[in-house]
């Protein structure tokens, strides 16, 4: 299997690299080979020259901030760069696998993949572009919704890190962390969530979802929903820090209209996602990361 990964210097990018090396003859170019804000002919040749049979794009703009000061270059990377790399799917017969978020709804309810999209974000809009341009120009679409990630590489665009590392940091200098309780997530751990796009819908012979095959939309999250203090309170545990110097934040008191869906935990109707136990998971960067506790 010949797999083309673009975006393979991220977070989640870095991880299906890992597992790519030891499965299939794979190309993750640097930006200076294929960048989605290339032209057209540009991306087509490389994809032509490589002839991938699947093509992943974890390549994203996604800090929220950025993408509401700066919707013109959201909409360049997340929409119109997938449109791109989709059109050059379709021209090899390659199988293209998007990355998305749980962004693109509104947070009013528990999203699953039956749910309507209404995205109350820059970011969130834009990535709904790129799903529909996926949908639109490649014949062979898998769109991988998820939400809250966390793992061992460093996530781009991210100086502090993820957020297990920013409340280790915290708790590990003895100050004091706030977390919000009025929104929730669905943390996943990139590890196993890299496993199980490449496992279930990169190698043709792995087991697909039991109540539907085939190309389109599937959730693929953390088995577990949490708000932002919970969350915090589990690590803290787990880590054997204080918990008291977590400090609940019970309302949003920002000036300009919050953009996170409060709702942002999303379910789905294909999966069981018991592989992203949340517990387990972490526990496994944990150990990993800090060496606290057994590895797992």
């Amino acid at each position: 299997m010949r797999v083309l990964l673009i975006g393979g210097s991220g977070q989640l990018g870095k991880d299906i690299l890992d597992i790519l090396m030891k499965k299939h003859q794979f190309w993750a170019p640097s930006r200076a080979s294929i960048d989605v804000t290339m032209p057209q002919d540009k991306i087509m040749g490389e994809v032509l020259s490589f002839r991938p049979n699947v093509i992943i794009n974890c390549a994203a703009m996604h800090d929220l901030e950025k993408c509401e000061e700066n919707p013109g270059e959201a909409f360049n990377i997340n929409a119109l760069g997938q449109m791109k790399v989709a059109k050059a799917a379709k021209a090899v017969d390659a199988t293209m696998i998007f990355i998305s978020t749980n962004c693109v709804f509104d947070g009013t309810t528990r999203a699953d993949e039956t749910t309507a999209p209404n995205p109350i974000s820059v970011y969130g809009a834009s990535k709904l572009s790129g799903e529909h341009f996926t949908q639109m120009f490649c014949a062979k679409p898998y769109i991988i919704r998820t939400s809250g990630l966390f793992g061992k590489h460093a996530p781009s665009g991210k100086p502090n890190g993820n957020f297990v590392d920013v409340v280790m940091r915290k708790l590990q200098a003895g100050e004091e962390f706030n977390a919000k309780t009025f929104e929730n997530i669905n943390p996943t751990y990139t590890d196993a969530l890299a496993a199980l796009i490449v496992n279930g819908f990169v190698d043709p012979a792995a087991n697909k979802p039991k109540k539907r095959a085939g190309y389109g939309v599937y959730h693929l999250v953390g088995a577990h929903t949490v708000n932002w203090y919970e969350y915090s309170l589990i690590i803290a545990g787990l880590a054997g820090l204080d918990m008291n110097k977590i400090k609940p934040v019970m309302n949003y008191t920002g000036d300009k209209p919050n953009i996170r869906p409060r709702v942002g935990a999303i379910g789905s109707i294909f999966f069981s996602n018991k592989a992203l136990d949340l517990s387990l998971c972490l526990r496994m960067y944990l150990n990993e990361k800090y060496g606290i506790g057994e590895k797992v």
